[in-house]
């Protein structure tokens, strides 16, 4: 019998900073701000999470 043995790696996620912009429905700049050292999914549900009433519309980016 032949004997298979896994080796599982752990990754850490990659973190990086992220420059969420919101926008009101005439596609005006309404706020902005820095989320720091997040996965994209962390930052984009921060980002939901801080979405002021107003927004109509949002993007996230890398900060570079």
């Amino acid at each position: 019998m032949t004997k298979i043995i896994i080796e599982v790696a752990k990754v850490e996620p990659i973190t990086k900073d992220w420059i969420v912009r919101y926008y009101d429905k005439k596609d005006k700049l309404i706020s902005s701000h820095v989320i720091k050292d997040r996965t994209e999914h962390e930052a984009e549900e921060e980002a939901i999470a801080d979405m002021p009433l107003e927004c109509e519309d949002w993007t996230l980016v890398e900060k570079i």
